[in-house]
Parts: structure tokens; sequence; C-alpha cells
């Protein structure tokens, strides 16, 4: 499993959240088309072999990949249309399972010359400088899974109001959510010390680290945008997204606790108690609180090249290595 986490490719996750939305994004334009859809990915869909050819595996461990995803694809499919009460499209789905599981189709071998071979082929889509490589590339990263996490149990938590059995289901989801929601601290004290090993300032890792946090927010926003459209108010949109923007600062300033960055945090907490006092009673709406919040990310923002400069237990495990998180 841990081989066919790293050869998977972004387009089958991609696919995988287009399915698991899809019951969801037809609403009442359910129909016959709609049900039959999913059977495409389910039919056709074959992921790329550069990977394999570059690390020496065969077309057999290809094809074993392949028929994995493929059934994930027709498992999430299943569970929509049961969701849709689209009983007849089971066995339409179970058929073209059963046939995407017996047929071995031939990989698209790559030449070698236009292979990447050696350390070029683990720097992904991001350019070999240090800045991309030690810093974007690792924030960018952790910071989308958190967001399609994210989207994932937003549509399971949807999907629960149409169908039961979903609800625990979406339950666990957000369980898990909340325990990899933790990850980025790890991942923030990592991509400070590696930066500064390997030559680079905390001015300058600031700075990137502001613009990567950006991400969540932007995410955040845009599932509440979508939220917003299927019958909740724009004040869910605003909601989450204030939520985001003061989330990336509290698990920065909890990482690096220590005590020359105690009051930092403790001026944070304060904040966040206002902001919280001051919608519960009501004084403040969830568009004004989101702008407040966005303030307070701008704050942040413009604070933690200071703040950086504060942090002196940069080779310790941190928070997140304490708790057992990394």
């Amino acid at each position: 499993m841990k081989l066919l986490w790293h050869t998977t490719e972004w387009v089958g996750v991609t696919v995988l959240f287009f399915i698991a939305l899809y019951p969801v994004l037809f609403g009442e334009k359910w129909g016959t088309v709609t049900l039959l859809l999913p059977l495409v990915p389910i039919l056709t869909y074959q992921p790329s072999f550069d990977k394999y050819q570059v690390l020496g595996l065969s077309s057999q461990i290809w094809n074993e990949h392949r028929r994995i995803i493929v059934t994930v694809f027709a498992v999430v499919a299943m569970a929509g249309t049961a969701a849709r009460q689209g009983w007849w499209a089971l066995a339409v789905y179970a058929a073209a399972l059963a046939w995407a599981l017996w047929r071995e189709p031939t990989p698209t071998r790559t030449g070698y010359s236009t292979t990447p071979l050696g350390i070029a082929s683990k720097l992904g889509r991001f350019p070999p400088t240090l800045d991309a490589q030690a810093v974007y590339r690792r924030q960018v990263r952790m910071w989308v899974l958190v967001v399609v996490f994210l989207a994932i149990n937003v549509v399971l938590s949807l999907m629960s109001t149409l169908w039961g059995p979903m609800e625990f289901i979406a339950f666990i989801a957000w369980v898990f959510f909340a325990f990899f929601s933790s990850q980025p601290m790890g991942m923030l004290r990592d991509t400070l010390r590696d930066y500064v090993t390997l030559g680079g300032t905390r001015r300058r890792w600031a700075s990137m680290t502001a613009m990567t946090g950006l991400i969540p927010i932007l995410g955040c926003a845009a599932v509440g945008l979508a939220l917003s459209f299927w019958g909740n108010t724009i004040e869910v949109a605003a909601g989450i997204t204030a939520i985001a923007a003061v989330t990336v600062p509290g698990l920065t300033y909890l990482e690096f606790l220590e005590k020359r960055t105690l009051g930092v945090f403790v001026a944070y907490l304060l904040g966040i108690a206002v902001l919280v006092w001051l919608f519960a009673q009501g004084y403040v709406s969830a568009a004004v609180g989101m702008f407040i919040s966005l303030g307070i990310y701008a704050v942040w923002a413009v604070t933690l090249p200071m703040y950086a400069r504060r942090i002196s237990s940069l080779w310790e495990k941190g928070l997140a290595g304490w708790l057992g998180m990394k």
C-alpha cells in the first residue's frame, strides 16, 4: 500500500473527489444519464506508467494498482447511487467493475531519454531551487491535502443527510481530519529547520510561509461558497473562511511555543477570545468576523519574520513531535 501511495497521481485523486461529490452536485437533476457517467473512469482509468518505469516496476504491479483504484472508484460511486436510491445502477457498476478487474491493458512505456532519472525524479513539479524544494513544495502539498480532506468530509456530511448509514462514516472521517489537521505543525518546523540548515534565512522562510498559508484560506472559502449554492447561507462561507484564517497562525504559535514566544501566543489567544465573544453576543456578523480574522492573519504574516528570529528551539522536536504527530 505504501508503494501505491507513492505512485498515485493527482488525476486519480481528483476523479475520486468528483465521484464522491457527484450525487450532491447534481441534486434534483439526478437521472439515468447522471447515474451512468461514473462508469467512464471505472472503465477507462489507467495511471501513468512513468513512475513505475523509473522504479523498475513491472506492468503486473501497475495493473494491480489500477485494479485497486478502479475498485475504490466503483465503491464510492455505488455508495452515492445508493444514497439516491438508484438501485438498478448498482448492478451496472458491478458489471463494469468486473470487466475492469478482468482486463489487463498494456501500459504505455516512455523512452529512457525522456524519463526523469535519479534526483530529478524526486523534485516533483517544483523547480530545483532551495526555496521551492525545502519550503514551497512541502508546504503547498500539505495545505492542499488539508483542503482536499476537508472537501471530502463536507461531501460525506452532506451525503449523510440523504442516507442514514453515512452518518457514522462522516463522523469517523471528521475524527481522522482532526488528527490530520495537526500535521502542518510538524511540517512548519521541519521546513524552517531544513531551510536554515541549507543556508536560507528565517526572514525568507517567513515570507514564503505567509504566502503558502493563503492556500487553506482560499480553499476553505471555495468550499464555503460551494455550500452556499446548496441551500446554505453566505454566512457559512464567511465562517469557514474566518476559522481557516485564524487556524494557520494558531498552528504556527503552538508548534514553536516556548518561553520566548509565550507572550505572542497569549496575545493571540486573547484576540481570538474577544472575537468569539463579540460573535456570540451578536455584536459582529460572520462576514465581519471573517474580515477581522483576515486582519489577524495579516498581522501574523507581517510579524512572522520577527517571530521566527525569536525561535530558539529550532532543532528540538516541537509540540507535534512531543504529541507523537510526526
